[in-house]
């Protein structure tokens, strides 16, 4: 101070401060970067898995779906069968043991769960983020409820008419009456179908729309791994 440097000395130490303060930006910048880019890969494992989950669940709806046409296209031969006097014969009893089945679907959520986890909104394709959305958050939720509801048709109503009226039945393959004149005058077993038949059609909308969602989702995944990799 003595000799007038106290000028020079405080401008030397402005500028190791900002020499500092600008390391640290740096470093700060570098660490948030490198964090980017492990969420960004993060985000593209948890797409893959996505994309193998969607796979599955494409191949376990066209099953349960194929299957469903087929088993309302049986409930109503059977309803025609019944209304005409047809005789029962082994092709009637057949068809018996395909009415109002529950058709149990298991669709995997895995890779959304960690898309969930890891953040949504870090996809920056928002088209595709809210088609995943729509499929996980509505699609899924509505196949569920329309199959449990044709499990309780199943559970609450037809098993109990079967244990009552049929001397034998087996699952997806016949269906023995006790007495088949009495089945079919039975206003409540033909009543009974034809709301089945309704649930099931619902079902049938529900999973041809699953369907369409994934078909429009994979590509959608496919192209923002080939863009991000």
């Amino acid at each position: 101070m003595e000799t007038g440097k106290t000028s020079k000395y405080l401008k030397y130490a402005i500028g190791e401060i900002i020499l500092v303060v600008i390391g640290i930006l740096i470093a700060l910048s570098i660490n948030n970067w490198n964090e980017t880019k492990k969420q960004d890969k993060q985000i593209l494992k948890a797409l893959s898995e996505v994309r193998n989950n969607l796979i599955g669940d494409s191949l376990a709806i066209s099953n349960t779906l194929k299957l469903k046409i087929e088993d309302i296209e049986i409930q109503n031969r059977v309803i025609q069968l019944l209304n005409n006097d047809k005789p029962l014969d082994s092709t009637i009893n057949k068809d018996l043991g395909r009415i109002m089945i529950a058709r149990k679907i298991k669709l995997i959520p895995n890779g959304y769960s960690l898309l969930k986890h890891i953040g949504l909104e870090r996809i920056e394709d928002l088209n595709l983020r809210n088609k995943l959305i729509e499929y996980y958050e509505i699609s899924i939720n509505l196949i569920e409820t329309d199959t449990n509801d044709d499990l309780f048709e199943f559970v609450n109503t037809f098993l109990p008419y079967v244990r009552s009226h049929f001397s034998d039945w087996q699952y997806e393959e016949y269906g023995i009456p006790l007495d088949y004149i009495k089945l079919k005058n039975d206003d409540y077993f033909k009543t009974s179908l034809k709301v089945n038949i309704g649930n099931e059609e619902s079902t049938v909308i529900m999973l041809t729309d699953g369907l369409k969602n994934i078909k429009i989702i994979l590509p959608l995944i496919n192209n923002y791994i080939r863009s991000n990799d």
